[in-house]
């Protein structure tokens, strides 16, 4: 490990020895404001930012921010989030997740569908209620002017859930008396999208006045997705009781796969009026509710079966930046969750079945037992259903004392109500008023800018307070400070450190979907919500940058680690002398994972003549670390249990060596981009289990796959486009749905996709 260490010093030293020519578009902290940056192109490039302060970022910022901005998006032909990061360093990003939460990435070694805050127009899009945020292409990724990722905790600005970073979405305004844009795309597998936009802007020296519409198509018949009845891709473990029952459908020993369709829908629009403005989004998506998960558990036979829902965001704010010196902002905002109304699981038997048959009725023959569940609780298909209502209101402000110091502060206070999704429960199974889940926090923040000669500084720190319908440990004062320091050596590179902490309140699903089985009482789950510690993130990072004129560096090291985190296990009990089995997910003091890494992403252009271009982006990752959690043994002589804490010596799921590679070539009014991505070898183990080592632990394979763009802009205000995904047909595995008993640990993603578009442009 101290080799490992070593190295990444090694590495990172080495590029402090890099210099160029000064950038010509830089700005120094002292001129930290609102109006001072303009925006530029690339990924490792200057533009205005709002993520990393909640008003300005600029290249000194001390974290770790990237920008994807409208032209990597229209070049990249992105129209999903899981698209934009997928450019981005560090992070996996995979179409094929889960039925439950769509799309997955991970960021940074942490599930980011869990663990990142998701914005849009710095307003939390995520609902309380939902264990991930679920992803499709229901987000107006086509319609923004850049999306700011933040790498790193970030409660003291963003409270709860930004454990691995923010993904800030910030929409374009209308800046013409009229602006238009339209998008088709057609592809393999009857691939269909469509985007519109119209915005109307009329400007005085006064005030600005202006308004938009956009709506959002997107469908797919089939996902192109790789399966086949080899034990090693479903990974299903081969419990005794399937030697006495077929428990999945098939048709000449084939399993039936039926088409896994997809779609996604959205409306919205922005209004503004000088210093007001409301903003509504609506966006559904909906996926066959078996993807991620094993066929033995849950059945692909039917297209019909799906999850899906619809989320609905609606605020408004009102901004005050006419004045250099004071800035203020106040937002109130709505989210809403529904689930479809007909959203179903079309069940076979799942895990929790063969545990229940094992355990409630061992007096009986186990086929028969397990027929019987099948029939009666855990077969056929099942309605699901959850929703949500929240409200908050936030207010922000900066008062710019001088060139050396500035001081943000803001207040946030939110409250929520709502239904979760249950997974396994008994038919009759009915939530009391009095148990469904609400919380309601108020949380402030102060940070403060100093900036002195060669030296930059952020000092922060977020109190939170949060009260929740379990009253657990979580109701509770929690303290978040983020500090960081920027070293500008010169106007081309710069050093910066930070620390960072984040909290994270489990959410209501894990509870609610941690079964509890009695042996003495056949067939009865109690769905009683478990009581968890809440999670508590924190991150030390160095970095450097460099900028010159046609090329960017940037380059850091971070360690992350994370407390209480929580794990699904299997674990035995028991209570006045009636053996207890708890499926689902448990924390305490001994559950933690550590993270170490490098990350290294490095942009070059290269101008042959006005008339050929060239950019190249190359991002490098290195990480390891290291899991742990408790597991309960029993002694079934004695009927006692005692706890053993576990440790696995590496990251599920992220591999250690993780390279992203980007060629552009720009001829005329044609441009190729090719994109390739090399993932290092992953291990992963089924579920928190003492005998991880042996059974339950597994290696995925290493990958490398290429995507192919041709763009070619037929005339001012339009460009035609095709495009090849995965052009080598490779067949790999993403990640893990769930850490649920009943997810494919090989997670297949598509295979080859072509698509075609026209874009029609008028600003």
């Amino acid at each position: 490990m101290n080799k490992k260490i070593i190295l990444l010093f090694f590495i990172l030293l080495v590029g402090f020895r890099l210099t160029g020519q000064t950038d010509t578009l830089k700005i120094t902290a002292n001129q930290n404001k609102w109006t001072d940056i303009k925006p530029t192109i690339g990924l490792l490039n200057q533009v205005e930012q709002i993520s990393g302060s909640r008003f300005t970022s600029t290249q000194e910022s001390p974290f770790t921010l990237f920008t994807i901005t409208q032209d990597d998006l229209k070049k990249h032909g992105i129209t999903s989030l899981i698209e934009a990061l997928s450019l981005l360093p560090g992070i996996q990003a995979h179409e094929i997740g889960s039925g439950l939460d769509g799309s997955i990435f991970q960021f940074r070694g942490l599930n980011g569908n869990n663990y990142a805050k998701i914005l849009i127009n710095d307003v939390n899009i995520k609902p309380f209620i939902v264990g991930g945020m679920p992803l499709g292409e229901q987000l107006p990724i086509a319609f923004v002017d850049r999306i700011e990722v933040l790498y790193g905790p970030s409660a003291t600005l963003y409270g709860a859930d930004a454990s691995a970073g923010v993904i800030n979405i910030i929409t374009k305004n209308a800046t013409r008396p009229l602006s238009v844009f339209g998008n088709i795309r057609y592809g393999s597998q009857d691939y269909q999208n469509i985007n519109l936009k119209f915005d109307i802007n009329k400007s005085t020296s006064k005030r600005t006045l202006s308004f938009g519409l956009y709506a959002n198509f997107s469908s797919k018949q089939d996902r192109n997705i790789y399966y086949s009845n080899n034990p090693e891709l479903i990974k299903y473990e081969k419990d005794i009781a399937l030697q006495y029952v077929e428990n999945f459908e098939i048709n000449n020993n084939q399993i039936i796969f039926a088409n896994l369709p997809h779609q996604s829908q959205s409306v919205g629009g922005r209004a503004q009026f000088g210093q007001f403005a409301i903003n509504f989004d609506m966006m559904t998506r909906q996926d066959h509710s078996a993807l991620g998960f094993s066929p033995y558990s849950i059945s692909y036979s039917n297209s019909q079966n799906f999850i899906g829902e619809k989320i609905t965001s609606v605020n408004a704010l009102y901004t005050n930046k006419e004045n250099d010196k004071f800035k203020f902002k106040a937002i109130g905002s709505y989210l809403g969750y529904r689930t479809h109304q007909d959203a179903n699981i079309q069940y076979v038997l799942p895990k929790i079945g063969l545990y229940a048959s094992l355990l409630s009725r061992s007096n009986i023959p186990i086929a028969d037992g397990i027929r019987d569940l099948e029939t009666t609780t855990f077969g056929g298909n099942q309605v699901v259903e959850a929703s949500s209502n929240e409200a908050g209101i936030e207010v922000l402000s900066q008062y710019i004392f001088s060139k050396h110091f500035s001081l943000s502060a803001g207040v946030n206070a939110r409250y929520g109500k709502g239904t979760p999704l249950i997974l396994f429960k008994q038919i009759d199974f009915e939530l009391q008023d009095e148990e469904t889940p609400y919380f309601y926090d108020y949380s402030g923040f102060l940070e403060s800018q100093i900036s002195y000669k060669k030296f930059s500084a952020i000092l922060g720190v977020q109190l939170l307070n949060r009260e929740d319908f379990l009253k657990t440990s979580s109701n509770n004062s929690v303290f978040n400070p983020r500090f960081g320091i920027v070293y500008t050596q010169s106007a081309s590179k710069n050093f910066r450190a930070n620390f960072s902490t984040a909290y994270r309140i489990p959410s209501p699903f894990y509870g609610y979907n941690s079964n509890f089985m009695f042996s003495n009482t056949p067939l009865e789950i109690l769905n009683t919500p478990t009581t968890f510690r809440p999670e508590k993130t924190y991150n030390v990072e160095i970095g450097y940058r460099w900028s010159g004129k046609n090329a960017k560096l940037d380059v850091n090291l971070f360690h992350t680690k994370t407390k209480n985190s929580i794990n699904y296990s299997e674990n035995f009990y028991t209570v006045n002398d009636n053996l207890v089995l708890n499926l689902g997910w448990n924390n305490d003091e001994f559950s933690e994972k550590t993270i170490n890494g490098l990350q290294f992403s490095y942009l070059l252009k290269t101008d042959i003549n006005q008339n050929i271009k060239i950019q190249n982006k190359l991002c490098l990752n290195y990480m390891f670390g290291n899991e742990s959690f408790t597991v309960s043994q029993l002694n079934f002589e004695n009927l006692s249990t005692n706890l053993k804490k576990i440790e696995i010596p590496f990251l599920n799921y992220q591999p250690e060596f993780m390279v992203k590679f980007q060629n552009e070539l720009n001829f005329k009014n044609w441009s190729l981009l090719i994109n390739h991505q090399w993932m290092g070898k992953r291990a992963t183990y089924i579920s928190a289990s003492e005998t991880y080592l042996d059974t339950n632990l597994t290696h995925l394979p290493s990958f490398y796959l290429a995507d192919l763009r041709v763009n070619y802009q037929t005339s001012k205000n339009s460009i035609f486009s095709f495009s090849m995904n995965n052009v080598l047909n490779t067949k790999y595995a993403g990640i893990r749905a769930s850490q649920m008993n009943d997810a494919l640990v090989y997670n297949p993603q598509p295979l080859r996709n072509w698509f075609v578009r026209v874009t029609y442009f008028l600003d």
